[in-house]
């Protein structure tokens, strides 16, 4: 997910100064985010919607760059022609009810080198009224396993693992490779657009109260004008869980375990989910179709000195997300 002023992706969290008004112009009327554009792509099958990025995407991209201060120039020459078909894959291999939003939502997924991040979502211009938006997949930064880039982002908020090991697991031995790994992206990302076009959550484009919405309300509220978690007086971590800080976060080892305390404590399904409403919706979207519709693992597993110290095993399916799976539930018609 992307925004002029904020950027909360799968694979990237950063938050920078607001653009001025003529900046932000440039790119909320840029032929990018314009229905008439993708009309010819709206005609394609979903196998076809997954290309490299067309001109007009390389265009928005590497202006929005330049306008937040970024060294990083996209291009989408020579790709991968194995990436492409796993991506591809990856997306035609979910379920239909998922390809739908997928059809209905998403003019297309654009692969690009040098992005800045592995993945995010942006709307298009009058999305309440189209509903649609577009998805970016940056192919150099997906060299990972499934199972190693869950444990590589779920890692990423904590500065060392000294005292406590982390390892992340959401796929069994037989299935866990690159495509698996862009899936569950893919279904993060889908689940940025699901969330904002149909309502589920405000927009980030927008400044909204997420207790207007019916579920950003379950677990966020508004307080002197800022956006926190309903929970937040039992998770007092949670505001300082920043995703992809790696070595420059504040936690460390010795944080892993009372976050994750304090996680399960809470109605987020994962530790991503907590940060804010809009990757709360994309995760659980994720989880629930990963782990409900799909029957796979999601698990997040702490160790001390090799012994394990704490298992968060498909948080979807626990009582304290009771609220959330049933949001789903209707979501998906179960």
């Amino acid at each position: 997910m992307k925004t002029p002023s904020v950027l909360l992706a799968a694979g990237l969290a950063i938050v920078v100064a607001p653009l001025d008004a003529s900046a932000d112009a440039t790119l909320t009327e840029h032929s990018a985010l314009r229905l008439e554009t993708w009309k010819d792509w709206l005609q394609r099958s979903p196998r076809e919607r997954v290309a490299a990025a067309p001109e007009v995407v390389l265009d928005y991209l590497r202006k929005d760059n330049a306008l937040q201060g970024w060294s990083e120039r996209p291009d989408a020459a020579d790709l991968d022609p194995f990436f492409v078909r796993d991506a591809a894959s990856a997306l035609e291999s979910m379920p239909p009810s998922v390809l739908k939003h997928f059809i209905d939502h998403a003019v297309g997924v654009f692969l690009v080198r040098n992005l800045g991040g592995t993945a995010y979502s942006d709307l298009l211009k009058d999305y309440r009224a189209n509903k649609r938006g577009f998805i970016v997949l940056d192919v150099g930064s997906l060299a990972r396993t499934a199972n190693e880039w869950a444990t590589w982002r779920e890692r990423s908020p904590f500065a060392e693992y000294s005292q406590v090991e982390l390892v992340a697991t959401i796929e069994p031995s037989q299935s866990n490779d690159r495509s698996q790994a862009i899936q569950y992206i893919l279904l993060h990302e889908i689940g940025h657009l699901v969330g904002a076009v149909q309502a589920h959550h405000g927009s980030w484009r927008e400044d909204s109260d997420p207790a207007a919405f019916r579920f950003s309300a379950l677990s966020w509220t508004r307080v002197n004008g800022k956006t926190v978690g309903n929970t937040d007086g039992r998770f007092r971590t949670r505001a300082a869980v920043h995703f992809y800080k790696f070595a420059a976060s504040k936690l460390t080892s010795s944080d892993i375990e009372p976050v994750y305390r304090q996680l399960v404590n809470s109605d987020f399904v994962s530790l991503f989910a907590a940060t804010n409403p809009f990757d709360d919706f994309a995760e659980s979207y994720a989880m629930y179709v990963h782990v409900v519709l799909q029957g796979k693992p999601w698990s997040v597993q702490l160790r001390k000195a090799g012994a394990a110290i704490m298992d968060v095993d498909r948080p979807i399916l626990q009582m304290r997300c009771q609220l959330k799976r049933q949001h789903f539930d209707r979501l998906f018609g179960r």
